[in-house]
């Protein structure tokens, strides 16, 4: 063979299939690439589906066995916050009041709170007259029947005239979203 074809024969017999090769073979490469990584994060899903597919039927069991207990804190934090208060406090007043001395003197409706929890909330005010242990028997009765009540102020002062106390309350009561 002429030397000036040996240079475009081996250019095209040898280096162009050599070339073919390679970009056949990247391209192989990449795709079984993809595929395999498609098919490790399906693999990987599927186990995760079914890991929580067995966790599922415990937590249903234990949800249907506390669905009773949790009905009534629901109803308790969806209700009219300042009504349910005022009336479990004047509830109370009737159970506990054996002197006939406690009375409501003053129940005002606070402003909704905003707080950095963005948990729904409002406030309520009450001054209470009454003997010290009705006082007590009084908050613990309507704090035991309302759990979403937190006191933010309270203060007991002996009355001007008279032999019984002052008590100013206020609560945040916790709401959910009706």
């Amino acid at each position: 063979m002429k030397k000036h074809y040996i240079q475009s024969v081996s250019a095209i017999a040898i280096l162009l299939p050599f070339l073919i090769a390679i970009v056949v073979s990247l391209v192989i490469k990449i795709t079984s690439n993809s595929i395999l990584g498609d098919f490790n994060l399906s693999k990987t899903t599927f186990t995760n589906d079914t890991a929580i597919n067995y966790r599922i039927p415990p937590i249903k069991k234990q949800h249907v066995e506390i669905a009773p207990f949790i009905e009534p804190w629901e109803k308790i934090t969806t209700s009219e916050s300042f009504n349910s208060l005022n009336s479990a406090l004047r509830k109370a007043i009737e159970t506990n009041d054996s002197t006939k001395t406690l009375q409501i003197l003053s129940a005002q409706r606070g402003s909704p709170n905003r707080s950095l929890t963005h948990i729904k909330s409002s406030s309520s005010a009450f001054t209470i007259e009454g003997t010290y242990t009705e006082l007590q028997n009084v908050m613990l009765q309507t704090e035991s029947t309302l759990p979403n009540l937190m006191v933010q102020t309270m203060s007991l002062a002996p009355q001007k005239a008279g032999n019984l106390l002052e008590l100013k309350i206020n609560y945040t009561s916790w709401e959910t979203e009706q």
